[in-house]
């Protein structure tokens, strides 16, 4: 009997990729518990933070009573009795209520919004472990990368209440397959997985659809100033369609109603002023948070400066993540990692920040 010395290499190689990773998800699972306690070891009884959380608690509630009483998840007759309410403009985030009904009936309710809250933070940093992997091949970078994000201080801000804005967990996913929806030769499954995640998104925060749609047009823009003729071919157009048709289907049951009640009711999220209100500084981006357990007390007068309350003023990633970003900038210009298109996005996200804001 002959082995093919290839096979055996490959599958070796699979099986230690799948090893490093493995490894990798239990590290983050492992690190969460830590650096979130006492959270999993009272997920039966408290929820983190407080204000908002009781909301999406009771929207985790009433996505249950209304999917199994074949009612719409998105009208609540219980609220403004009887005439009811539209929620459509309410951040519901349908993924993490859905994915939140089989969790309540076996764990229970509070216990369904903890292990939603956790697995953010888990998924946030597996994506960013297997984003950077990708474009690095180096499994140390990957896993610090994971770390940064995954524990970021707007990780942990949002983290008292805001359910939807700590569900950043697919974004890394997203970047992944988009990026390998440009570069590699698979021409469907790269997209229908880049569409999935896209939608995902979508079901977790309108938000960061928005800023996910307008990182596709800067890579896009960037492919056709740097390489046009691999975007405009008849391939590239073809996976980027059916990226498109992957998310667009799924997500029209979302946006049919927001734009009914936006056309016909004339409703809205936020009331008049609060786009000044909760916008972001963009000197918040270069000092320490307001809750740092070292600098918070230096800071905390220049904050008060600010408009809206801590969860929307804390932007800053870190000193030392700044610091490595800089030194990425300058040293990475393989074409590989598309140098030049990093900083132009972080440019531009930084320059957009005001206007794209992050509304509670």
């Amino acid at each position: 009997m002959k082995f093919d010395i290839k096979v055996i290499q490959k599958l070796g190689s699979q099986f230690s990729n799948y090893k490093i990773q493995i490894l990798a998800l239990i590290s983050y699972s492992i690190l969460t518990i830590i650096f979130t306690y006492p959270v999993a070891f009272s997920i039966t009884d408290q929820v983190p933070g407080g204000g908002d959380a009781f909301q999406f608690l009771w929207f985790f509630w009433w996505f249950k009573v209304a999917i199994l009483s074949l009612l719409n998840p998105f009208f609540s007759p219980m609220i403004f009795h009887p005439s009811g309410v539209s929620l459509v403009f309410s951040t519901v985030t349908p993924f993490n209520s859905i994915l939140s009904i089989p969790l309540q009936f076996a764990f229970g309710l509070v216990s369904a919004y903890n292990l939603i809250w956790i697995f953010t933070f888990i998924m946030s940093g597996f994506g960013t472990f297997l984003l950077i992997r990708y474009l690095t091949g180096d499994n140390r970078a990957a896993f610090i990368s994971g770390l940064i994000f995954m524990f970021c201080p707007y990780h942990f801000a949002h983290a008292l209440g805001h359910m939807n804005l700590i569900s950043m967990e697919w974004i890394p996913f997203y970047v992944l397959f988009l990026i390998k929806t440009m570069r590699e030769e698979e021409p469907i499954k790269n997209s229908v997985y880049a569409g999935i995640f896209l939608f995902l998104i979508a079901a977790c925060d309108y938000y960061y659809l928005l800023y996910l749609v307008t990182f596709t047009a800067l890579l896009l823009l960037f492919y056709l100033w740097n390489d046009s003729a691999t975007l405009l071919s008849k391939t590239t157009l073809k996976r980027i369609g059916v990226m498109v048709i992957t998310f667009g289907v799924p997500f029209s049951l979302l946006i049919y109603p927001l734009l009914r009640e936006l056309v016909f009711s004339g409703s809205g999220y936020m009331y008049a002023g609060g786009f000044t209100t909760y916008s972001a500084d963009l000197l918040g981006f270069f000092i320490p948070a307001q809750f740092h357990p070292v600098f918070g007390k230096f800071v905390e007068p220049i904050y008060q400066n600010f408009t809206g309350g801590i969860p929307e003023n804390t932007t800053f990633a870190g000193y030392t993540v700044l610091f490595l970003s800089m030194i990425a900038v300058l040293k990475i210009k393989t074409k590989k990692l598309c140098s030049g298109y990093q900083p132009l996005v972080c440019f531009s996200f930084y320059l957009l920040a005001p206007s794209y804001i992050l509304m509670e």
